[in-house]
């Protein structure tokens, strides 16, 4: 049965000033510099990690020989879960123990209830410490890592030493906890050599895939977008882009204010947006044409969308597009294309454009994979929109229309002439 370090008899003693200190590795002192603080001179120590490693060990190692020396009781417990504590410091562990008879040593098996606290306990008299927190007994969890722990100091009959205490004891009963043993070892060395060969080349492979995937980064996307900018033709094209798109904004706005009476007044308007056979358009997207006709035949349902989504801009891209499909559902002829056409050219900082064209180029340049826009939810439009204004902030794009005018030059250029 562990008892609580002293051997003074029973009688009412003043309790000791308690406090409690906030200990991190960001300023002085760090968790090496007060865990040996607190093992000097002490006459019990209690240590509980979820892992160690050999840098960790060593660092407090003369520490811990110098109070084991001087008569001090050491229990230690270090689990083993996730192969993450390394063999090294296990048989260091396990050389220091064979050397100081008041010294035990638990290993916790891996298991499926992860062993994860980080205590390091101390008794000298009658004063007690408890560092409790985050870090594990490594290199990192003692200096570098952003590690928080409280240190708090009592004494001895403090209920929270007691119970402390009965939770050691009761941690030491467990069936995954063993005493340190060669076998043991031996055993965990073998699984831990496998294990960390194997986590490796999945890391390695997980990390390529990473940089292939979803990544704003990427040297193509890089390339391409030094290329686009550097060229005087594209650019000059952007100009007029930017000037069409004004127009489409007028053309909507003054559909709002008033529209159309009948189906020719709004084929007027709505092919002047998107393209007449023989004619240009005013909106980038090139296939959008073919549907007009249908599309007019629902003008009214057209202007009532139209207002909707007005009354809507601002609020989060997922928001406008879920209310955008459920408009669209009831006009044939009409997709996310020619949604997302009004919504950017009503706020081209917001919502960009979805078609065919950004969906190709993306994948193109290894950033991202998207499904159709026919398939898109209003999650994927969100993550989707995110990822085209993480671009356009990143490369220094005025906004997604921007964007938008640089993913149609990668289609054409890359995309459509491969296919």
């Amino acid at each position: 049965m562990l008892d609580s370090g002293t051997d003074e008899k029973p009688m009412k003693i003043k309790p000791l000033a308690r406090s409690v200190t906030l200990i991190h590795n960001q300023r002085p002192p760090n968790h090496a510099t007060e865990l040996k603080r607190l093992l000097a001179d002490a006459r019990k120590l209690y240590i509980c990690v979820a892992f160690m490693k050999k840098k960790g060990l060593q660092e407090i190692c003369p520490s811990l020989e110098a109070a084991l020396a001087n008569g001090a009781s050491l229990s230690i417990i270090v689990s083993t879960d996730f192969f993450l504590t390394e063999p090294a410091a296990l048989w260091q562990l396990h050389d220091l123990s064979r050397q100081h008879p008041l010294m035990s040593a638990f290993m916790v098996k891996s298991g499926d209830v992860t062993f994860h606290p980080k205590v390091y306990c101390t008794v000298k008299g009658r004063r007690v410490h408890l560092l409790v927190g985050s870090a594990n007994l490594t290199h990192g969890g003692l200096h570098d890592n952003f590690e928080l722990s409280l240190d708090r100091s009592t004494d001895v009959d403090a209920p929270e030493f007691r119970d402390f205490l009965k939770w050691f004891e009761l941690v030491t009963k467990e069936q995954r906890v063993i005493p340190l043993n060669r076998i043991a070892i031996e055993q965990y060395e073998s699984k831990y050599a496998i294990f960390r060969r194997l986590t490796k080349t999945a890391e390695k492979e997980a990390r390529k895939e990473i940089e292939r995937k979803s990544t704003i980064d990427a040297p193509s996307l890089q390339k391409c977008v030094k290329e686009y900018l550097q060229n005087p033709s594209l650019q000059s094209d952007w100009a007029a882009k930017q000037a069409r798109y004004k127009q489409a904004q007028s053309l909507l706005t003054a559909m709002l204010a008033k529209p159309p009476k009948d189906t020719t007044e709004f084929i007027n308007i709505y092919g002047t947006l998107v393209g007449t056979k023989g004619k240009g358009s005013l909106w980038h997207s090139g296939s959008i044409f073919r549907s007009k006709n249908k599309v007019a035949l629902s003008f009214n349902d057209f202007a009532v969308m139209l207002a909707a989504l007005h009354r809507a801009i601002g609020k989060k891209p997922e928001t406008v597009f879920r209310l955008g499909l459920s408009h669209i559902a009831q006009i044939p002829g009409l997709g996310p294309n020619v949604l997302t056409e009004i919504l950017n050219t009503l706020s081209p900082a917001e919502y960009p454009v979805l078609n065919k064209n950004p969906i190709g180029s993306l994948r193109e340049m290894d950033v991202a994979e998207f499904q159709p826009p026919a398939l898109f939810t209003p999650a994927t439009y969100a993550k989707y929109s995110q990822l085209m204004g993480q671009i356009a902030t990143k490369y220094g794009f005025k906004d997604l229309s921007h964007v938008d005018h640089f993913m149609n030059h990668v289609y054409w250029k890359y995309v459509k002439n491969r296919s």
